[in-house]
C-alpha cells in the first residue's frame, strides 16, 4: 500500500526577498523570484519522483497565487524513466 500526498510549494514575496513555503514552513531566502522558483521546482521534482502529486504556485502582483505547471511537467513520476 502506498500513500500519495498532494504537496504544494508557494513562492512568495517577503519584504525584500522571495521565499518558498512548503507545508507551511518558509524554506530559504532568495534575492530573486527566479531563484526561488528554481529551488521550488528542483524540490518539487524530487518529491514527485517519490510518487506524490506536486504543484508550484507563485504569488502575483495582486497577492494571488497562480500555478506554474511547466516547472514540474518535465519531472518523471516515481517508477518512470525521465
Amino acid at each position: 500500500m502506498s500513500c500519495v500526498n498532494d504537496v504544494e510549494y508557494r513562492v512568495q514575496r517577503e519584504e525584500m526577498h522571495w521565499t518558498v513555503c512548503y507545508q507551511g514552513q518558509r524554506c530559504g531566502h532568495f534575492a530573486t523570484r527566479a531563484e526561488a522558483l528554481r529551488s521550488a521546482a528542483a524540490d518539487a521534482c524530487r518529491v514527485r519522483r517519490l510518487g506524490h502529486r506536486v504543484q508550484v504556485l507563485v504569488e502575483d502582483s495582486r497577492g494571488k497565487f497562480q500555478p506554474v505547471p511547466e516547472l514540474v511537467e518535465g519531472c518523471a513520476p516515481h517508477g518512470q524513466p525521465r
